[in-house]
């Protein structure tokens, strides 16, 4: 039970990272994507 809960864990803050990273990434393309017009 407690390794369950651990992998849980660990994927929920990798999950949590990648969509951190994405929305960084979001921004920075509308951001560059702003510049242009």
């Amino acid at each position: 039970m407690g390794k369950m809960n651990n992998i849980k864990l660990k994927t929920l803050k990798q999950t949590r990272a990648f969509y951190l990273w994405e929305l960084k990434r979001k921004e920075s393309l509308t951001g560059s994507e702003r510049k242009k017009y």
